[in-house]
Parts: structure tokens; C-alpha cells; sequence
């Protein structure tokens, strides 16, 4: 193989790695990096889209609807807390200032993240958002809060301006006022009268009848103890611990089931405003 020959080859190796160099960057160039996000986006990979659109982002910050689909990627992947320190980063702080679109994503993640009062906070001093974006994110976190005559109170008084508000807003309120929670003391004090009976109070039935069944049961058989051998009786003490025991966390049982029911009750709200505010075309 003469000199030439060999020169031609190098430079023909070396023109095509070159060329296969910058064809294998392109892949990661802005145009492929957005492709792939929303693929990800649409397939539900929202971990794997935060982190394209992250790139996105990097590569373009001023593109205002990359922000926003990189805040509904950590909103829709349950990544609230990194979401809610996103949105924070593109306003410098001043998260009130931020522009509708961002601000709906940001305003949505605190609720579902819990930070009710970083909301009020935000409504107290924003003006991107409509006057009725505004009612039904503050009625969305009364709600939340349990707060469902306040709730009901600022629904009415928009609604009363003729201004159109959605029939579920009505729904999930009228059912918050209707709930009839159950009162913890009163649970206790019905099982201090009758084992079991605060937890057919709080309609936890099954648990009720067998707390009763169980305690009848363990007192009896302490007595009949007692009643045959007196204080020396071992079944006597043996039943009578357990009975009084169960008696005991019979009471206790009956405070919880009272809280747990009104919990399992507003969560059963909370979760429909969640559903309608993710869903509400703001």
C-alpha cells in the first residue's frame, strides 16, 4: 500500500468519525430534547420529562411554555415540593409576580402539597389572575381546610354578581356543609356506658359488636372465677385483666373511630376539589 493510498484512507476514517461526531450530538440539541420531553410527557414518564424539560429549560429559559409544561410535569408526577421550589427559582422569589399559566401550576401544587397559608398569601398580593381564577383558588383551600361555610359564603357572593361558576363548586360545597361529623367525646363516653356501642356510633359496626361481645364475655367469665374461688380465683384475674384491658381500649378505640371518621369524611372532599382543580381550564 503506497503512500497515497494510505493518506487517503486516514483522511476518509477521519472525515467519517467526525461526521458521525456531530451526527450523534444532534440528538441532544434543542429540537430532539423537546420531541423526547413531550414523548415522555404523553407516556406519563413524568420523573424521566422533569429531567428533559429541565435540559429544555436550560437551553431555552426564555420560552415561557417550557416553564409552564416543566411545572405540570413535576404537578402531574406528584413531585410537588421540587415543583413548588421551581416555580419559586423562575419568579426570584416573588412568586405573585409570576404570569397565569406559571402561577395556576405553582397555586395548584401548594394546595395539593398542603401549604394553605403560602396560598393566602399569594392571592393577598397577586394581580395575574382573574378575579374568578382568584374565588375559586381561595374556595379550593377553605375546602381543603375544612372550612365549608367560609367556602360557601365566597362561592355565593361571586355567584351572586352574575358571574358563571361551575356546578361541581356547588356540588363539592353542599356536600361539605351536609357532613355530619362525629363528636370523639361523645364516641368515648357512649363506650364508657356500653363497650362498644360509640363505635356502632360512628357506623364502625363489626368493631362494635365485637368489643362488646369480647369484654361480656371476659367480665363474665371473671365473675363466674370470682364467684366460685373469691380473690384466689386465677381465672377471675386472668379474665377480669383482659376484660378491663379491652373496657379500656374499647374507649380509646371509640375516640379514634370518631376522628378517623371525620377525616376518611373530609378527605373524601378534599380529594373531588383535587380532581376538579387539576382538571379546570383556567
Amino acid at each position: 500500500m503506497n503512500i497515497l493510498t494510505k493518506r487517503f484512507l486516514i483522511i476518509l476514517i477521519f472525515s467519517l468519525f467526525a461526521n458521525y461526531n456531530v451526527n450523534s450530538q444532534d440528538i441532544f440539541d434543542l429540537q430532539h430534547s423537546i420531541k423526547y420531553a413531550n414523548y415522555l410527557f404523553s407516556t406519563k414518564q413524568y420523573k424521566l420529562a422533569t429531567e428533559e424539560l429541565e435540559r429544555v429549560v436550560f437551553m431555552d429559559s426564555s420560552n415561557l411554555s417550557y416553564k409552564i409544561k416543566l411545572l405540570r410535569a413535576y404537578r402531574m408526577g406528584g413531585f410537588y415540593e421540587s415543583g413548588i421550589k421551581r416555580a419559586i427559582e423562575f419568579s426570584n422569589g416573588e412568586t405573585y409576580r409570576l404570569q397565569k399559566n406559571l402561577a395556576v401550576e405553582y397555586l395548584t401544587m401548594l394546595l395539593l402539597y398542603g401549604a394553605n397559608k403560602d396560598i393566602d398569601n399569594f392571592l393577598s398580593k397577586n394581580n395575574t389572575l382573574s378575579e374568578k381564577d382568584k374565588t375559586l383558588i381561595n374556595w379550593s383551600n377553605q375546602i381543603v381546610e375544612g372550612n365549608y361555610k367560609k367556602a360557601s359564603e365566597i362561592i355565593s357572593k361571586f355567584d351572586a354578581n352574575k358571574k358563571k361558576v361551575p356546578k361541581e363548586v356547588f356540588m363539592i360545597t353542599r356536600e361539605g356543609l351536609d357532613h355530619h361529623f362525629k363528636s370523639p367525646f361523645l364516641a368515648g363516653s357512649l363506650s364508657t356506658v356500653i363497650p362498644g356501642l360509640g363505635k356502632v356510633y360512628t357506623k364502625n359496626y363489626v368493631d362494635g359488636i365485637f368489643a362488646f361481645a369480647f369484654i361480656a364475655g371476659t367480665a363474665w367469665q371473671a365473675y363466674k372465677g370470682f364467684d366460685k374461688k373469691g380473690i384466689k380465683s386465677i381465672n377471675g384475674w386472668i379474665f377480669g385483666g383482659l376484660s378491663l384491658g379491652f373496657y379500656l381500649g374499647n374507649i380509646y378505640g371509640s375516640v379514634k373511630s370518631a376522628k378517623k371518621y371525620n377525616k376518611f369524611k373530609r378527605d373524601e372532599t378534599k380529594y373531588k376539589v383535587f380532581d376538579f382543580i387539576q382538571s379546570y381550564d383556567f
